[in-house]
C-alpha cells in the first residue's frame, strides 16, 4: 500500500478551486487555519484539528488572510481501506472536522523508516481511524470469538518469533479483515500484535545482554533490522540504550 503525505505551507488568503480527491484525504492542521467547504457547509479549521474528505467527496476553501497555513495531508487509497476491513463498502465520516489525534498517528506511521514497522503501524492506524466502520462490518462477530481469534494470532506470531509475520499474512491465514485481528488481538492482550512482537524482542534482547552478547549482536538475534533499530526501541521501553543497559 502506498500512503502518500505531503507538508505544505501556504500563503494567506490562498484559494482553493473546487476539486475532489480519488483516494481518501486527511488533513492535520499545524498552525493557521482555513474555512473549508464541503457538501455547502463551511467549517473553520485551525491549529489541533484534524479533516477527513471521502473518496471523491468536492470542496474548496480559503486560507486564512491573517496567519497562512501550515498542514500535512495523507492520502490512502480505498481499495487498501476496503481490504484492510474485508469489505468493499465505503464507509462514511459524519462531517469533516475531526479529532488530531488519530490522523496525527496515521501521519507518523506512513514516516516510520523501518518497512516492516510501517506496514504494521499503518494497519493499525488506519484501523483506528475507521473504528466506526470497522464496529458495522463486523458486527455479528460474537466477543467470544474474537477472545479466540486473539489467541489464535498469538500462537502464531510466537510460532515464527523472533522472524517477522506481518499482520496482513496473518489475517489472510486465518481468514479475517486485518482490522478484525488488530481489534481482537489488542481487546484480548492489551496492544496491537506488531507492539506485541517488538516487546518481545525487546525482551529477549535483554536477555542477550545480561548473557554478555554484544548489541550489535543482539540486535540481529532478536530479530531487529539493525542495532539502530534495536536502540530505538529499547530507549523507548527500557529507557537506556543496549550499551548503557550492558555497562550498567
Amino acid at each position: 500500500m502506498t500512503v502518500t503525505v505531503h507538508r505544505l505551507r501556504l500563503r494567506p488568503a490562498h484559494r482553493y478551486p473546487r476539486h475532489a480527491h480519488e483516494a481518501w484525504s486527511f488533513g492535520l492542521v499545524g498552525s493557521g487555519s482555513v474555512r473549508l467547504r464541503s457538501a455547502g457547509t463551511w467549517c473553520l479549521v485551525s491549529d489541533g484539528l484534524a479533516t477527513v474528505l471521502h473518496p471523491g467527496e468536492a470542496h474548496d476553501g480559503v486560507v486564512d488572510a491573517g496567519t497562512g497555513l501550515v498542514y500535512v495531508t495523507a492520502s490512502v487509497p480505498q481499495e487498501w481501506v476496503s481490504r484492510t476491513f474485508g469489505s468493499t463498502r465505503t464507509p462514511a465520516f459524519p462531517g469533516v472536522l475531526h479529532a488530531a489525534r488519530p490522523v496525527g498517528s496515521l501521519v507518523a506511521a506512513a514516516s516510520e523508516p523501518v518497512a516492516e514497522e510501517r506496514r504494521e503501524r499503518l494497519v493499525t492506524a488506519v484501523t483506528g481511524l475507521f473504528a466506526d466502520a470497522d464496529a458495522r462490518t463486523t458486527a455479528g462477530m460474537r466477543r467470544q470469538s474474537e477472545w479466540h481469534l486473539g489467541a489464535a494470532a498469538k500462537r502464531m506470531f510466537d510460532a515464527r518469533f523472533p522472524a517477522p509475520l506481518g499482520v496482513q499474512a496473518a489475517a489472510d491465514r486465518l481468514g479475517v479483515a486485518p482490522a478484525t485481528l488488530i481489534r481482537s488481538f489488542r481487546r484480548r492482550y492489551g496492544l496491537p500484535p506488531y507492539g506485541y512482537v517488538v516487546s518481545r524482542r525487546v525482551d529477549l534482547a535483554r536477555q542477550l545482554l545480561d548473557s554478555g552478547v554484544p548489541p550489535a549482536e543482539a540486535a540481529e538475534r532478536a530479530g531487529f533490522y539493525d542495532q539502530a533499530h534495536l536502540n530505538r526501541h529499547f530507549v523507548r521501553v527500557v529507557g537506556v540504550t543496549p550499551g548503557a543497559y550492558r555497562r550498567d
